[in-house]
């Protein structure tokens, strides 16, 4: 059986493919149907283009569980110089590289929890999570 829990370097395109295929297998595991599966691994994604936009940096991926439920939490921390203006990085313009509509509120939509941290000159974390849904029609993994 697999590790639930993976941390993942981000420092080129390849690393951004690793990352993507390690969610969608974590998120098999948890129990995720293909859908959400798919919900994942695009916000696996965007947070690792926005790592790599910006400098290098890594995604951590870890089942959880909480009051009865299960899910995945995503950490995404970089190395950059951080920011301390939040709002600005949560609006649907900016994007860090190309300050398009990607990237976190994109990640939002996806995901049932987003926090963002990050203090200028010490980068960013971001925390997501994604919980399984306890609909009994819902899609089979």
């Amino acid at each position: 059986m697999m590790a639930h829990s993976i941390t993942i370097q981000i420092l080129n395109e390849l690393d951004i493919l690793a990352a993507r295929m390690m969610a969608r297998d974590i998120a098999t595991a948890v129990g995720f149907g293909r859908t959400d599966q798919a919900r994942i691994a695009t916000a696996v994604n965007e947070l690792a283009r926005t790592i790599l936009a910006t400098s290098s940096g890594e995604i951590q991926l870890r089942a959880i569980a909480r009051n009865g439920r299960t899910g995945l939490e995503i950490l995404s921390k970089d190395d950059g110089c951080g920011t301390s203006n939040i709002g600005s990085v949560l609006q649907t313009s900016y994007h860090p590289a190309h300050e398009r509509n990607t990237g976190l509120p994109c990640i939002q939509r996806l995901m049932d929890e987003c926090e963002i941290a990050g203090q200028h000159g010490s980068g960013t974390l971001i925390i997501c999570r994604k919980w399984r849904t306890l609909n009994p029609y819902a899609e089979p993994a």
